[in-house]
């Protein structure tokens, strides 16, 4: 090909080069990448920031429950020693309060310091408080038997003051221990019955199967059958509404039986809490009414309740009676009747009555 040619087929490929599409960049894999990437940080981000928003939320509900029981210990404590009445007793409290659970957790270095300011015998409580009952009994092995019964042994010894002092110690040393302590006080303020005398708890038997002297009516209301006291007959009695709060004595399996007539041991106590019935013998014998006082009374299956109970934030139900019914128990026991209210007056029989009155001349 001569040079002309060259030229000219060189000129040709120059312009059809022009009009040939250009092959452009193809940025798309790239971006989808970038964009997953960034996604996949912020859900990151998110998923730390959730965290750590959690771990504070539970750190703040554990200080608070740590401080609610804090508090309870030490209202429980009051009214062992009969703080609640005596001024001089409430002053010292400031001083003898252990460190809000806030205060601790911004001062580490206090809160390590408490421990070793405790005695040798608290420190003691202190390791063997987690395998107490309270607090779980620390699993069901040998050696944690070995340590619950020592817990149970020295903390007998040692005093109210020293187990409050290995708790209070406890929950810096140990949150996990005093969380569970603290669910296993909840569980039975809420389930059971506390006997402020001797410091032990009780059941509530809410088995009522073959209970012939307490019904559910049509309406769902808890009835109970009561004597009818006007007569002899066994067969007289009647059926009354039981209210949240009453408590009475009972010989389920003895229904029309004078009191006189009754064992002292076919005498049960019985109360009503949240539109439910449960048996609590042993518990209000413990403290408060023995089945042979129920009969002294007369009020077995009577018309009105022996006792009451009410929900107390640190016992849980708690059981009273009526000032009528101390005085009457008082009188009949020979022991002396508060002037602050009048005692209630003593039934007399028929013959009594006449030989009353011809005593007056009339």
């Amino acid at each position: 090909m001569g040079r002309k040619n060259r030229a000219k087929q060189n000129d040709e490929d120059y312009f059809a080069s022009l009009g040939a599409p250009v092959a452009a960049p193809e940025p798309a894999a790239e971006e989808e990448d970038e964009e997953a990437l960034y996604q996949k940080e912020l859900a990151k981000a998110k998923a730390k920031e959730e965290k750590r928003l959690k771990a504070e939320r539970e750190k703040r509900e554990k200080e608070a429950t740590a401080e609610r029981a804090r508090l309870m210990m030490e209202k429980r404590s009051r009214k062992k020693k009969g703080a609640d009445d005596d001024d001089d007793a409430a002053a010292p409290e400031p001083a003898a309060a252990p460190e809000p659970a806030a205060e601790a957790a911004a001062m580490p270095a206090a809160a390590a310091a408490t421990p070793a300011a405790l005695s040798p015998l608290t420190k003691v409580l202190v390791f063997l408080r987690p395998y107490s009952a309270e607090a779980g009994g620390g699993g069901g092995g040998v050696l944690a038997r070995i340590f619950a019964a020592l817990w149970a042994l020295l903390s007998f010894a040692a005093g109210a003051a020293a187990v409050d002092a290995a708790d209070a110690a406890l929950r810096l040393a140990n949150p996990d221990a005093a969380a569970k302590m603290d669910a296993e006080d909840e569980r039975k303020r809420t389930t059971m019955l506390f006997c402020p005398e001797t410091g032990s708890w009780f059941p509530r038997d809410y088995a009522q199967r073959g209970n012939a002297a307490l019904r559910v009516a049509e309406d769902g209301q808890l009835e109970r059958w009561v004597k009818n006291l006007k007569t002899k007959s066994k067969d007289a009695g009647a059926w009354t509404k039981v209210r949240d709060g009453d408590g009475w004595a009972s010989a389920p399996a003895h229904l029309g039986t004078r009191d006189e007539d009754l064992a002292d041991g076919d005498v049960q106590f019985f109360a009503a809490f949240d539109g439910r019935a449960f048996e609590c013998t042993a518990w209000i014998a413990s403290h408060l009414c023995s089945g042979a006082a129920a009969k002294e009374l007369g009020a077995v299956d009577g018309a009105k309740p022996v006792f009451a109970v009410a929900f107390d934030d640190v016992d849980g139900l708690v059981a009273t009676m009526p000032r009528r019914v101390l005085d009457l128990l008082n009188r009949k026991s020979g022991g002396e009747v508060d002037k602050g209210k009048k005692a209630p007056k003593e039934k007399l029989s028929r013959a009594d009555k006449k030989a009353k009155k011809q005593a007056y001349g009339r």
